[in-house]
Formats: structure tokens, C-alpha cells, sequence
């Protein structure tokens, strides 16, 4: 556990493009589209915290290792002051172990692309560092209606698609770091989606095309209205995907409905941050900390991924525990947590509407453990309960976990 105390006063953010020259083809991905990009943002005073925010689909421990890394050497930040994060978007290439590709040429690209990650992190870290000045920190929630629960039941079990009867927490949490004059340093954005838009779409020559996505999008046109670097964060949307997407049986390129519904939800998404961005107020109190938690909650057996399929029975079994680590940080009197496992809205808003709850839950922090499952989850055998390593008592406890945790970062200690 680790702690750190004072109030931020300095800020500063940066972005860098991921460069794929050379690397693609790769990993299923045959082009670019849409540059990735690495944001972050270093706050401080005595102490220092830095978040960095990469346009991927997830990262590997290994992965995550040598991204710290940068971070740490650009920044001089460790610990639980650094934060790592995925912004989930599903057209981005996977660093991959070298034992799971199958020649030299692949691992060859494979290492360029780690390299090229790593990179970019050092480069927006660096950006951030050096662009620091005086600030003043920023809150406000609002509404977004992009999202659409996915967990629908077919005639042989639950399965994915778009349920928009099913539960869908549409609370935006924005952060704002401004110079004491109003001048825009960056935003710092949530909300319970997945970045999958593009999931399915290929260009008119038929090649898989690599994007930020939803995330992405909104970010852009964000950074392009003046809001400074926008980092996008996931909520929590392990059952949770965009309200319009694009069907590969469709056959659409990137010069038509793609780019459309892209445009359309990306714009939609900027717009709900801008209105919350109107009505800002000034976060409470005083102090910057920063704790990380390990937690050890009960597991399970994963479903082999190759069989996963609707069903209506199933026998759920056990597994060794499994540890996870929850991640606080706190500017003034609002509490951030951050979890590694991807977990339902439903799961965040509890949370959020707990009256000693944090105000914001973010995934994809500091690692990736793939589903964990609320209890209705398991009674109902979604996908999100058959792909997950965690047992059904997990979300009860890994809840309590964050509301203990929360309490005690309110109090000036740590979790």
C-alpha cells in the first residue's frame, strides 16, 4: 500500500500517435484509419501522479510492465501515483507473448509494436511534463445516451446484442484541469461503453482498419473544441456496448455507414462532455493522494472461449482465489477508483449510489483481468458469467472492498 498527501497545483498534459509504419499487417489489423493515440496528464505539487490513457484493447501484465516503465522514466512517477489504462477500443492490434506467434516475421512485428507503444507513452509523458503550469481542478456529471446494454435472451439462453430494455447507467463523469484563468490544460472523461463501433467494419478493399472508435472519436472532436488533451477512461461496461454499430454481414466501408455511425455517436458523446464541461464547479477540499489495494476474491473456472455459446444450465466450478488490485486516487474530496476487471454498470452504480461511494468507477486500471459478474449475472448465464476467472461472491465483495477503500481515502488514509 503506498500513499501520498498535498494538493495538486501544477498540471500538465501531452499526446503522442502510436506509429504502426511497418507493423501492419498484424494481429487481424491490415491499415490505419485512425491514428492511435497516447494521452496524459501529470498532476502535482510535493508529490506527483500521472495518468496515461492508450487507444488499446487491453493490456498484458508483461505489457503493462514495460509501459510503466516510460511512464516512470518520463515521469519520475510510481506505484499507485501512476495510472495505466486501456481505453477498450476493439480495432487496435494486441501486444502479443512471442510463445503465442507462430514465426519470426510475426515476432519481429510484434516486438516493433510494443516498442512503438512504449514510445508514444514516453513521448506523451514527456509532453505532460514539460508543459506543466499552475491549475485548478474541475467536476461535473452529466448524461450520455450512447450505450445500450448487450445481454439478450435467445431462445437457447442469453447471448450478445443490444438489449435497450436492460440496465444502462448513463451517468458522464467529467474532470476538467484548467489554468487559474479558464484556459484548458485537459479533460478527463467517463462513461459505461465499450469502444466497438467499429468491431466488424472493413474498408471498400476489405481490410480491417485500425481506430480509436468511439473513445477515440469523442476524444478528437474534444481536443478540437478546446477542451486541451482529452483522456477517455472506461466505465463500467462489461455488459455495455454503443447504442449503433457496424454489422460485418453488411459489408460496409469506411467511406459510408462506418464513418457515419462513428461520426454520429463520436459528435453525440463530445457533446454530452461539452454540456457537462458548461456547469463545472471547483473540487471541494484540498489534498492529492493516491493508494492501491490488493484485493483476493473467490474464483472460478473460465469456460473455454472456443465453446462459449447460449445455454440454459451449467455447472459453475470453483478455482483457486484470485488477486486483484483496486486503485484509488483522490483530488480534494473526490475519491476515483479504479478496477482491473471489466464489471457491469450495474456493478458501478451501485456504487455511485452508495452515499459513502466513490465518485467515479473506472476499469481497465493498471491491468486487465477480463469479466467480472454480478450475481444476476450467474443466474441468468450470461456471457460476461461463462468468460469469467471470478466466482459469484467476487462483485459482493470486490464492492465492499471499494467502499471501504473509499472511506478511508476520505479520512487522509489508505485503503
Amino acid at each position: 500500500m503506498e500513499h501520498i498527501a498535498e494538493a495538486p497545483c501544477w498540471a500538465g498534459a501531452g499526446k503522442a500517435d502510436v506509429e504502426l509504419a511497418g507493423i501492419l499487417p498484424f494481429d487481424g489489423f491490415d491499415a490505419v484509419r485512425h491514428p492511435l493515440a497516447v494521452r496524459a496528464l501529470v498532476l502535482e505539487d510535493k508529490e506527483r501522479i500521472c495518468v496515461v490513457a492508450l487507444e488499446l484493447t487491453s493490456i498484458r501484465p508483461d505489457l503493462l510492465a514495460e509501459l510503466r516503465a516510460q511512464a516512470e522514466k518520463a515521469s519520475g512517477v510510481s506505484g499507485a501515483a501512476l495510472w495505466v489504462v486501456a481505453t477498450h477500443t476493439f480495432s487496435a492490434p494486441h501486444a502479443r507473448t512471442p510463445q503465442h506467434l507462430a514465426s519470426d516475421a510475426l515476432r519481429q512485428k510484434n516486438d516493433a509494436l510494443r516498442a512503438a507503444l512504449g514510445k508514444a507513452v514516453f513521448s506523451a509523458v514527456s509532453k505532460a511534463m514539460d508543459e506543466r503550469q499552475p491549475a485548478c481542478v474541475l467536476r461535473d456529471s452529466g448524461t450520455t445516451s450512447v450505450m445500450v446494454n448487450c445481454d439478450v435472451e435467445t431462445e437457447r439462453g442469453w447471448w450478445l446484442g443490444k438489449n435497450p430494455a436492460g440496465p444502462s447507467d448513463h451517468r458522464l463523469f467529467v474532470l476538467s484541469v484548467q489554468t487559474p484563468e479558464g484556459g484548458p490544460i485537459a479533460t478527463v472523461f467517463s462513461a459505461d461503453v465499450q469502444s466497438s463501433v467499429l468491431k466488424d467494419a472493413r474498408d471498400a478493399e476489405g481490410q480491417t482498419m485500425v481506430s480509436g472508435d468511439l473513445a477515440g472519436a469523442a476524444a478528437a472532436k474534444l481536443e478540437q473544441a478546446g477542451a486541451g488533451i482529452a483522456l477517455f477512461i472506461e466505465g463500467c461496461a462489461a455488459d455495455q456496448a454503443p447504442r449503433e454499430s457496424v454489422a460485418a454481414a453488411e459489408g460496409p466501408s469506411y467511406t459510408g455507414e462506418a464513418d457515419a455511425v462513428l461520426g454520429r455517436l463520436g459528435s453525440e458523446l463530445a457533446r454530452d462532455v461539452q454540456d457537462a464541461l458548461a456547469s463545472l464547479s471547483p473540487v471541494p477540499g484540498r489534498g492529492l493522494a493516491a493508494c492501491a489495494a490488493k484485493v483476493l476474491l473467490p474464483g472460478k473456472v473460465r469456460e473455454d472461449f472456443a465453446t462459449l455459446a447460449p445455454r440454459r444450465s451449467i455447472v459453475w466450478r470453483q478455482d483457486a482465489p484470485v488477486a486483484t488490485t483496486v486503485s484509488f486516487l483522490r483530488i480534494g474530496s473526490c475519491v476515483l477508483a479504479g478496477l482491473e476487471p471489466e464489471v457491469s454498470s450495474s456493478f458501478g452504480a451501485y456504487l455511485r449510489d452508495a452515499e459513502a461511494g466513490p465518485e467515479a468507477v473506472f476499469t481497465m486500471v493498471n491491468g486487465a483481468q477480463k469479466y467480472l459478474a454480478d450475481e444476476e449475472d450467474f443466474d441468468l448465464i450470461t456471457y460476461e458469467a461463462m468468460n469469467s476467472g471470478f466466482a459469484r461472491e467476487a462483485a459482493s465483495q470486490l464492492r465492499q472492498a471499494v467502499l471501504r477503500g473509499t472511506e478511508r481515502m476520505r479520512e487522509g488514509g489508505c485503503a
